[in-house]
């Protein structure tokens, strides 16, 4: 499946509301699917699932081009809870994102404020797409050690993202 990248302003016909998704995964599945197979916005590198932290765990991390650390954490409906995990990884990410699928748009943009008062991205997945509904604030991480960590998670043990799309596995990853 190839996933195309739809900006906030081109949101007429989505799916808001039925929700397609059962589990967080599914949504996962389709932001790596989505950078894997086309020209990302993120410009990102490479990327890996689970960085482990003592305070937390995003669900996807990317390295872009420029060297900076991009998080992702995932919910099906709980925005506030996602929004505070996507904070959290502020502390090594230079940009975070909450992702949501297209179901909790009408629910979770009428808090757009709370999103863009701690600096962090929203994009929104349905079945054939991502839609990045608002932009994440570069932020300079206040934690460089966890920061390089996270980096070597991703280029060390991730998918290397190949111009035009396609992938590889370095020694070590367990992406499928």
């Amino acid at each position: 499946m190839c996933s195309p990248i739809i900006r906030g302003e081109d949101l007429i016909g989505l799916n808001q509301h039925k929700n397609i998704f059962r589990k967080e995964h599914q949504i996962v599945d389709i932001l790596i699917d989505t950078l894997m197979h086309n020209d990302n916005m993120f410009n990102a590198i490479a990327l890996n699932t689970e960085f482990d932290y003592s305070e937390g765990k995003p669900d996807v991390v990317i390295v872009n081009k420029q060297g900076d650390i991009i998080t992702f954490e995932a919910k099906l409906s709980k925005w506030k809870k996602a929004g505070q995990q996507a904070y959290r990884n502020t502390s090594f990410s230079h940009f975070s994102y909450v992702m949501m699928p297209t179901s909790s748009m009408n629910k979770v943009r009428k808090h757009l404020d709370y999103f863009k008062e701690r600096n962090v991205g929203l994009v929104f997945i349905e079945e054939d797409g991502i839609i990045i509904y608002s932009e994440a604030q570069r932020c300079e991480p206040l934690r460089p050690v966890l920061t390089e960590r996270a980096r070597e998670h991703v280029l060390d043990e991730g998918k290397i993202i190949h111009e035009r799309g396609g992938s590889s596995v370095n020694s070590g990853g367990d992406l499928s």
